[in-house]
């Protein structure tokens, strides 16, 4: 998927513009989660889900050394408990922001367990 990526940035994108491959993939996973959702029939409170779940994986709230722990928790967190879930090996997933784990392991299927399991974490309320 990444050389997908690139090579459409280096075929239609200007140097000009910001271009940032995780943003991409997030974007994509958004679009196929919406995907599943309308061929299902499902309304779209499954997107607004998500994307509140991706509200709270910004930790705007917290700043710091707080905030660090905080995203360091997750990033160790959502592969271990989700990453079965991913097509992607676990192992690619290291390193990057929880947000891009989040839109590599959520499916219409877990995505209310995504929640609960974050839910659960008071610092996520």
């Amino acid at each position: 998927m990444k050389k997908t990526i690139n090579d459409f940035n280096s075929l239609y994108l200007n140097a000009k513009v910001d271009f940032n491959s995780q943003v991409v993939a997030c974007g994509a996973a958004l679009v196929e989660l919406m995907y599943e959702a309308i061929l299902d029939g499902s309304n779209m409170s499954v997107i607004v889900t998500a994307l509140k779940i991706v509200k709270m994986l910004e930790f705007e709230y917290l700043s710091g050394k707080e905030r660090g722990t905080k995203i360091n928790e997750m990033k160790k967190m959502l592969p271990e408990e989700f990453g079965s879930y991913s097509c992607i090996d676990v192992r690619e997933l290291k390193g990057k922001r929880p947000i891009r784990i989040f839109w590599a392991v959520v499916n219409k299927g877990n995505l209310e367990e995504i929640r609960r399991k974050l839910q659960g974490d008071a610092s996520l309320r």
